[in-house]
């Protein structure tokens, strides 16, 4: 240690300058690093995320898409009952039509006999 009048010599300030230098160094290099790993992570939590997102939308868009589906097939199970019950509405008519056309052309062979 020196007193307050002594001024200190170059060969005892030049070794404290160049530790100060070296933790300079090597807190600068920490910094560095410090801020390359905190870069990394923040990239891998940004593509983590960016992944469940478009998880999320995929599930979203194939929970409408089983959502369609469904609606589809019970709009198929009323609409195909009324088919065939319009298509045996429809037999029976055709037939009702027939026999009358059948019955008329009965009606004008007898009548052209005569």
């Amino acid at each position: 240690f020196m007193t307050d009048g002594e001024k200190p010599s170059k060969a005892r300030i030049d070794p404290m300058v160049k530790n100060l230098e070296s933790r300079n160094n090597s807190i600068d290099r920490i910094r560095e690093e410090t801020e390359k790993s905190f870069d990394k992570q923040t990239e891998k939590l940004k593509d983590k995320i960016r992944k469940n997102l478009e998880a999320m939308r995929m599930s979203q868009s194939k929970d409408n898409k089983s959502q369609t589906r469904e609606q589809t097939r019970n709009n198929q199970q009323t609409i195909t009952p009324m088919k065939s019950r319009n298509q045996s509405n429809l037999d029976v008519q055709r037939k009702d039509l027939a026999m009358t056309e059948q019955a008329h052309k009965k009606e004008e062979d007898g009548s052209n006999k005569q």
